[in-house]
């Protein structure tokens, strides 16, 4: 422990020695072995990968990492399963730990990237400009959206759109219930809602995606509305200055086909739902002429 490295007389050595000896000490911590998470990103989908290994928090080095180890990486915290992208070069800093795994072998089951017969600390040599870092993307339909918020309401919540596998944030600019309306429309709310501004239910650490979004109330999909789409980057820059819309939907309700896995509700259940009804009354219909001419039929002998 570090308790014993303090108890040294460092003066006492001789000092002749030809070589100077540099140490660095690393707190031992609580963490579970394969633990792992993402640090320095700018949002929770993406960061320096930190593994748990040995009771310390480390680095990966980026030699043989992939996307499979980074599916692995990604699953660990929650986030997946689709295609996630690599950054080798250190891009989210090298963190003030140490570099504890390099040359994973992940096939795509493991439950940690501890797990992929990885090269441990001391086998392997690593610059600190090469710690592997990840951005996650979940599997959503851009379109889809959902309420999130830390009081376990479905009905009301900050509100997360989809957009190309990665779920966003609308900022509150020029936010009003039209907009709201078809936010709780996508999720089978039949009678409206109501626009909530000011970060009212929380503020997800995730990237901006719309601005200035403006609906007419019509639309089927809040992509459909008058928005400013912004980039990633763009995202990223203005989310520490902006707040982010939130709803609150009116209780009335049909029955949703709600996902729930991800407790988002698809742009298309609704086509996909009123088709299966259409079905299922062409059947009863062509079931119940069946029988008529059957009656009939059995009567005329």
């Amino acid at each position: 422990g570090v308790s014993q490295f303090l108890e040294c007389q460092l003066d006492s050595c001789p000092s002749t020695c030809p070589q100077a000896l540099g140490l660095r000490c690393y707190e031992e911590t609580n963490c579970a072995e394969g633990e792992t998470r993402l640090v320095g990103g700018s949002f929770d989908t993406e960061g320096r990968v930190e593994v748990c290994h040995k009771g310390i928090w480390g680095s990966v080095c980026a030699t043989g990492f992939d996307t499979t180890d980074a599916h692995i990486a990604c699953k660990e915290v929650g986030v997946g399963p689709s295609e996630p992208i690599v950054y080798n070069n250190s891009y989210f800093g090298d963190g003030d730990v140490a570099i504890v795994l390099s040359d994973l072998q992940c096939n795509g089951y493991e439950r940690s990237i501890v797990d992929c017969n990885p090269k441990e600390f001391g086998s392997f040599e690593c610059s600190r400009s090469a710690v592997v870092g990840v951005r996650c993307q979940d599997r959503c339909s851009t379109g889809d959206v959902q309420l999130v918020n830390d009081r376990n309401l479905t009905s009301e919540g900050t509100v997360l759109v989809c957009y190309d596998n990665t779920w966003g944030l609308i900022t509150d600019n020029d936010w009003g219930k039209q907009d709201a309306d078809v936010i709780c429309k996508q999720l089978y709310y039949t009678n409206g809602g109501e626009a909530v501004l000011g970060s009212y239910y929380g503020k997800p650490n995730k990237t901006i995606i719309y601005n200035n979004v403006a609906c007419t109330g019509t639309e089927s999909s809040i992509v459909d509305c008058t928005n400013d789409p912004l980039s990633m980057d763009d995202g990223r820059a203005i989310f520490p200055n902006v707040n982010v819309a939130g709803v609150k939907c009116a209780m009335n309700t049909t029955s949703p086909p709600t996902d729930l896995l991800s407790g988002s509700v698809s742009s298309t259940s609704a086509s996909v739902g009123l088709a299966i009804a259409l079905i299922i009354l062409i059947a009863s219909i062509m079931i119940t002429v069946i029988l008529i001419i059957y009656v009939l039929f059995k009567k005329s002998k």
